[in-house]
């Protein structure tokens, strides 16, 4: 069996944030809790056995999460001067800083992770993985938990023995349109996904090549230049939203 670990990102409590803010928030409350404790269920029984990561700029209070390790303040970035990306972006609920601060938490974080692992995950805490194709990206919390077993479909596995982990070739979940890359999970080995979380060292260069600023474009991008063959799965992410 391959020797796996997992890397974290994003809010624990699936929130969608609307402002500026250093980095990943963590919502430490009752429902943010039970969120992660769903997705961490379904990936545990989808993804196997594996070392789980997860870097954040504040530490949880609460007891409950597990290895979460509070990025040191010498890894802390100046944040963007808001200007730089005044009418760049596609989306208007997502600010490009908080894309920024995503990318900065998961390339370092990647950094800090052991290079002894022979598969390395990009995953988030408020997805739940699924083999069977999806109708909508996201849901609410008490809308999946009122799912039938089959529906959730937390039994499914992905077997990581089934697929070539080699060097330039990363695996992604399906995505919910053609013409853009999913960015949410990503299976590769070490050197490759070094690259990958290297898209916040090189999005400026899409940019000065006339790109508007979108978080999936940037990354496609980026693993073009960078020689990189994205395999589609076949397994789906559905985002799980606190609230």
């Amino acid at each position: 069996m391959p020797k796996v670990a997992i890397l974290y990102s994003g809010h624990v409590g699936g929130k969608r944030q609307n402002t500026p803010s250093r980095g990943n928030g963590i919502d430490d409350g009752t429902t943010g809790l039970e969120t992660w404790d769903v997705c961490r269920t379904n990936q545990e029984a989808v993804l196997g056995a594996a070392d789980r990561y997860f870097y954040t700029y504040t530490k949880p209070e609460n007891t409950s999460y597990k290895q979460f390790v509070q990025i040191p303040q010498s890894y802390y970035r100046e944040p963007h001067p808001a200007v730089l990306f005044c009418n760049s972006y596609t989306f208007n609920y997502v600010f490009p800083i908080n894309v920024l601060n995503n990318w900065h938490n998961g390339f370092i974080g990647f950094d800090l992770v052991p290079s002894t692992y022979d598969v390395y995950i990009k995953s988030r805490c408020d997805i739940v993985l699924s083999a069977q194709e999806r109708v909508s990206k996201s849901m609410s919390l008490e809308q999946y938990k009122q799912l039938p077993y089959n529906e959730a479909a937390s039994h499914d596995t992905l077997d990581l023995n089934a697929y070539e982990i080699k060097p330039n070739v990363i695996y992604v979940t399906r995505s919910f349109s053609e013409s853009l890359l999913n960015d949410q999970f990503a299976i590769g080995d070490y050197e490759t996904m070094r690259k990958y979380f290297e898209v916040y060292l090189h999005y400026r260069v899409s940019m000065n090549d006339g790109f508007r600023f979108h978080a999936e474009t940037m990354l496609y991008l980026h693993l073009e230049r960078q020689g990189i063959t994205t395999v589609q799965l076949d397994f789906s992410n559905l985002l799980i939203r606190a609230q």
